[in-house]
């Protein structure tokens, strides 16, 4: 049967009994029956003498004790003759291993009191995560060496230290529990001296105890390690194997080809298989279930009601009749984000949704109710929060006592990580001290951490109040959860602007590029025949546009007498202020103007096709723009303050993202210091008169845009009866089922 051929049974147990008796050398034999390298009987044969086998093991980490009392129970299984069991270890463990396999089955986070195996933990399921108000009382659990009949000379927990410099405060009291060790060892006369893992202090104890009997000229006993040392991940590893045949008789390796590379150096070993893998046989026997695959398949539902784990936000809409969302979206990006976001929602939702947030105009047109309009306290940069800051601390004490009164089952922030996080932090703590049942958190577009000097470092303290992040862009999500952090790469949210239009031209996916219709807008707007379209992107917050405006209209006033019939196109953000500082700034534009709305997908790709270049201040209209193949310069200048902090913290060279992804200066950048109208101008003008550059940016674009869709990782995944073509798995879809099977198992997401 497939379930005998487990670690403990078919390979530790049997080889110990058996050792030096009728051995034959060859590791394939299932059975194995061990050769000798030294001059002790076999084990067996002095239990026969003595009538009982006497085996002393020493067990370090939690992960050793759970694979000594297996290997303990198989013993008992197959020994002819009584065991006696002495030794160190007594790691305190959870006594239910389904609680192991439950842990990481949800989403909301934080392991309290029980230590979990790693290795258990990485090949089944992408995080650990427990929730935070979760405490597991281990107080009642008997450590399993003990439950297995050993008599324990102390906890091994006293001495379980690791790392050099973690050591050096522990040395002394290390040493006198080893010496203890090997008195006990010598006294209890073991004919098996079993040690797992923890090569640091097994090691020194099995050479020490070989080492007394070679003195005192006595039979030493076997010397059985399990779990071989790591010699395959550290320069020289190979050449110390050789040394341990000096006191290790038998090496009992748990990963592939160990055992060959040790026998090549000398040691005498068996592959014996993952320990882990007892788990998956331990659950289906208490579940009275078969083996089917190699998967540790725990009961969610017993794990909910036993710990009253809050349910997944889809049980909380089951029970209240409906899913409330409450959303907080800062930028104009964001509204957009958060708008498509909401119709995915009402879409895959199989229960009525109810919005409440802090909202723009299309968040508005999906049914939310807002607070007040985020465009009171959307400032970015340093200096120039200062005067903002009253403001926004009124503000963000209303958003979350409006999100209290709410009763929410999702809170999602979209970008603006300043308000977002704090909002956040300060909701889950008024829940928490409230004692309440908490909703899930989830961000909208990862901070740019990879940006920042100490940026990662800074991804880890956000799990305190952030249950999920919906990246955007390549490798985000693998960084995040290696920090701690549950992750979605969901794809860039700008890729569906090119679905919306080909759903309003009644066209097909050919290729990710968004085209808008040059002719219609050139018709609508009279642009004549022989002019030169610029389009100017200056920002959506009035602060960018009325720092960057004034620059734009001097580069077009310095490139109206090389560039003939040259003609602009503003794209004004939907922001009442922005609207308002440019009505009155175009009074004395240098040369024609068209200024169009940008709340608009249609009419703002239709100016990108009727224009020849683009000047834009840096954020999400590069990304726009290379969507829509339009060459472009990227401009920006801020208060002199946030400047130089940002010269000083970033540890990127560029600052359109573009740039960052292909690490290649494809788009022109005049940033800061260098973003002066003669600069701009005379970049532009290389833009606009060389077909080269304009093409080389063209070719860039579709190698920027493959690298903005979700990952392959991500779909698979996905529920797949919800999606059906390619054109299906757009950002908000797949933004939109994270959150609705946040919570729920994996095997069921």
């Amino acid at each position: 049967m497939l379930s005998n051929w487990i670690p403990a049974i078919s390979l530790g147990a049997k080889g110990l009994i058996r050792r030096n008796r009728n051995s034959n050398p060859n590791p394939k034999i299932v059975c194995v029956q061990w050769f000798s390298f030294s001059s002790s009987k076999a084990p067996i044969d002095m239990a026969a003498r003595d009538g009982e086998l006497r085996v002393f093991l020493v067990a370090g980490e939690v992960s050793g004790d759970s694979i000594a009392s297996r290997l303990m129970a198989s013993l008992r299984l197959f020994s002819p003759f009584p065991l006696r069991f002495a030794g160190v270890g007594g790691h305190f463990y959870i006594d239910v291993v389904e609680a192991r396999w439950l842990f990481h089955r949800f989403i909301r986070v934080k392991l309290v009191t029980c230590d979990v195996t790693p290795f258990a933990l990485m090949p089944f399921a992408p995080m650990l995560v427990v929730p935070a108000k979760i405490n597991i009382n281990v107080s009642d659990q008997r450590a399993k060496m003990a439950s297995e009949g050993l008599k324990s000379l102390f906890s091994m927990e006293d001495i379980s230290v690791m790392g050099l410099w973690e050591l050096l405060p522990h040395l002394y009291r290390i040493r006198v529990k080893l010496k203890e060790t090997v008195e006990a060892a010598v006294l209890f006369e073991p004919h098996v001296v079993l040690t797992v893992d923890s090569k640091g202090f097994s090691f020194r104890f099995l050479k020490q105890l070989r080492a007394r009997y070679s003195q005192n000229n006595l039979d030493f006993p076997s010397h059985f390690h399990y779990v071989a040392p790591s010699f395959w991940a550290w320069k020289g590893g190979e050449a110390r194997l050789r040394g341990l045949a000096e006191f290790v008789d038998h090496l009992l390796c748990i990963l592939p080809n160990e055992d060959r590379i040790c026998r090549l150096n000398g040691l005498y070993a068996t592959a014996v298989g993952h320990p882990v893998l007892e788990d998956v046989l331990e659950l289906n026997l208490r579940n009275n279930s078969t083996i089917h695959e190699w998967r540790a398949k725990g009961n969610a539902e017993d794990f909910r009601n036993k710990y009253a784990v809050p349910a997944a936000p889809i049980d909380m809409a089951a029970r209240d009749g409906e899913l409330r969302v409450f959303l907080v979206a800062g930028e104009v990006s964001g509204d957009s984000i958060a708008s498509r976001l909401m119709a995915s929602l009402r879409l895959f939702s199989p229960f009525p949704l109810r919005f409440a947030g802090v909202e723009r105009a299309k968040m508005a047109s999906e049914g939310l109710k807002s607070l007040f309009s985020m465009e009171d306290i959307s400032v970015m940069g340093l200096w120039e929060l200062l005067p903002h800051l009253y403001r926004i601390r009124v503000k963000l004490k209303e958003t979350v006592e409006a999100a209290v009164l709410f009763e929410p089952h999702v809170v999602l922030t979209v970008d603006s990580k300043g308000f977002s996080f704090r909002f956040l932090k300060q909701l889950r703590a008024r829940y928490s001290q409230n004692n309440l049942d908490f909703p899930s958190h989830f961000h909208y577009v990862a901070p740019s951490f990879w940006a920042w000097k100490g940026g990662e470092a800074r991804l880890r303290g956000l799990a305190e109040f952030v249950d999920h992040l919906l990246c955007i862009l390549p490798n985000e999500d693998r960084i995040c959860r290696l920090n701690g952090l549950y992750a979605t790469a969901v794809g860039h949210p700008v890729l569906e602007d090119v679905l919306e239009l080909n759903l309003r031209n009644n066209s097909t996916i050919h290729e990710w590029r968004a085209k808008g219709n040059a002719e219609d807008f050139r018709n609508k707007y009279a642009v004549p025949a022989g002019a030169t379209v610029i389009s100017l992107l200056p920002g959506s917050r009035v602060q960018e546009v009325s720092r960057m405006l004034p620059i734009f209209s001097d580069t077009v006033e310095l490139m109206k007498d090389t560039v003939p019939q040259l003609m602009t196109v503003i794209h004004v953000a939907p922001n009442e202020h922005v609207e308002n500082f440019m009505a009155g700034a175009i009074h004395r534009w240098p040369v024609p103007v068209i200024l169009i709305p940008g709340g608009t997908t249609q009419l703002r790709y239709d100016a990108f096709s009727a224009c020849r270049v683009a000047l834009c201040t840096s954020g999400t209209v590069a990304v726009e723009l290379q969507l829509a193949r339009l060459p472009c310069v990227v401009a920006y200048r801020a208060h002199i303050l946030t400047e130089w902090y940002v010269r000083y913290k970033a540890k990127i060279q560029y600052m359109s993202l573009p740039n960052i992804l292909l690490d290649k200066a494809i788009i022109p950048e005049a940033l800061f210091q260098s973003c002066k109208p003669a600069n701009l101008a005379l970049l532009l003008n290389d833009l606009i008169h060389d077909g080269g550059c304009r093409e080389e940016q063209i070719i860039a674009a579709q190698k920027f845009v493959e690298l903005l869709l979700p990952s392959e990782r991500t779909k698979h995944n996905l529920p797949q009866q919800h999606l059906r073509s390619y054109a299906d798995y757009t950002p908000s879809a797949i933004a939109a089922l994270t959150i609705l099977n946040h919570g729920k198992p994996v095997t069921s997401i």
